[in-house]
């Protein structure tokens, strides 16, 4: 659709651009340096990571008012490289072996059976019977919007596919096919004066325009056809009519519950310490053994995990990021803002009162950070946000962070565009 020249329009539509750990790697294969840069690179993100177009540019000709900046963290269960899976697995097995319950992560495929009929339930399996009972919903609720009467409808049509009424019908439109030479040749002839004159002259156009008789007979195989169909449309209508009856919130809880059986919440121990204690052998599952175990399999020190990944502390991963670094707002070259990461919480994001989900900031859109006048990004003007960490201790601890882990920079606001 074209633009119109000279007429803009004004819509809600959010920038928001990501800095994504993929699973089983750390930060510092992605992010090296101490500064990570946001709305800078676009290519080969997915939408679920950025949605630019270009990099650090509006498309076209827009302009945008940043009303709003957000800084969103994910609490992502983290997955490992398979010698750190090795040391927890082993941990676990031999926790489990002596009555003690060790926290591990939880893994991809859990082996459990929630009907007990030998069928091993996997995230992706709850996530497409979710997809798909989604999209159930909606297509049942289009298809009952507006909806006509069915059975009237499904009763106009057997009436016009009733062969015994329609062949009577046709049988009189045959006998007037018979009749039709003599009859409008009577009807032309006459010199009678009537008020019909003229309705008698069009009965005798139609007579001359009448079809041949193949025609009929085609007509009456297809009224045949029409039954067969009408049938095999009621059949359909008595299925969905069941469909209808079928209670979809159930269905929901049930999906939950197998998701419950099949994945229990493990529980959130507090910190262990980061050793064992002078004069003391760390037993088998204990937290001590499990970073023993990490120590002696794991040759590079900057791939052992983080204890706060290991042992559920994210509060205290959420913590060392936030007030460990600084986040600058750039427009051109200009800083529009620059302040601390807690300054600008994230608003938005799963929230629990069990304290097992953890966000950067209250999980609504009204408590995050407001600019106190719009900036605005004109068009064609370069712009970014930089998250910097100073502190090169913090750095390095940040930078053992492994995926899936996120951090999104959202710029709220208005885009100012040509409209169509």
């Amino acid at each position: 659709m074209a633009a119109l020249k000279g007429i803009k329009e004004k819509a809600h539509l959010p920038l928001y651009d990501s800095l994504f750990v993929r699973p089983r790697k750390q930060l510092r294969e992605v992010e090296s340096s101490s500064v990570f840069k946001f709305f800078v690179n676009a290519q080969g993100k997915t939408r679920l990571e950025t949605n630019m177009q270009s990099s650090s540019l509006l498309p076209h000709w827009n302009t945008f008012e940043a009303r709003a900046l957000r800084v969103v963290i994910s609490d992502l269960t983290p997955r490992y490289p398979a010698e750190i899976e090795e040391c927890l697995k082993s941990s676990a097995e031999n926790a489990s072996g002596r009555g003690i319950v060790t926290p591990s992560p939880r893994p991809d495929a859990a082996p459990v059976s929630a009907s007990g009929g030998g069928v091993k339930l996997k995230p992706r399996m709850l996530d497409q019977a979710r997809e798909r009972l989604a999209a159930f919903n909606a297509a049942l609720a289009e298809g009952t919007e507006g909806e006509p009467d069915l059975e009237a409808c499904l009763g106009l049509l057997r009436s016009f596919c009733d062969q015994q009424n329609m062949g009577q019908i046709l049988q009189t439109h045959r006998n007037l096919r018979l009749l039709r030479a003599d009859l409008t040749a009577l009807i032309r002839r006459s010199r009678a004066k009537s008020q019909n004159l003229e309705a008698l002259n069009q009965f005798a156009d139609e007579l001359e325009a009448m079809s041949e008789g193949a025609d009929d007979l085609r007509f009456i195989k297809q009224l045949g056809e029409g039954g067969s169909c009408l049938d095999a449309l009621e059949r359909e209508m008595a299925f969905a009519r069941r469909v209808r009856e079928i209670s979809f919130a159930d269905v929901q809880s049930a999906l939950a519950a197998a998701e419950d059986v099949a994945y229990p919440a493990p529980p959130r121990p507090e910190l262990p310490p980061r050793g064992p204690l002078p004069g003391r052998t760390p037993e088998d599952g204990s937290p001590e053994q499990i970073l023993v175990c990490l120590k002696r399999r794991v040759s590079d020190e900057f791939r052992i995990p983080l204890v706060e990944q290991i042992f559920g502390g994210a509060i205290r991963l959420f913590a060392k990021l936030i007030f460990n670094s600084v986040t600058t707002f750039f427009v051109g070259e200009k800083v529009m803002i620059q302040a601390p990461t807690w300054f600008f919480p994230g608003g938005g994001g799963p929230y629990s009162g069990n304290g097992r989900v953890i966000n950067h900031g209250f999980p609504s859109p009204a408590a995050t950070f407001h600019f106190a006048e719009p900036v605005l990004i004109d068009a064609q003007q370069n712009f970014r946000v930089e998250m910097e960490i100073p502190d090169a201790t913090a750095l390095g601890e940040l930078q053992r962070i492994y995926g899936p882990f996120f951090i999104w920079v959202t710029l709220d606001g208005y885009m100012r565009r040509d409209a169509q």
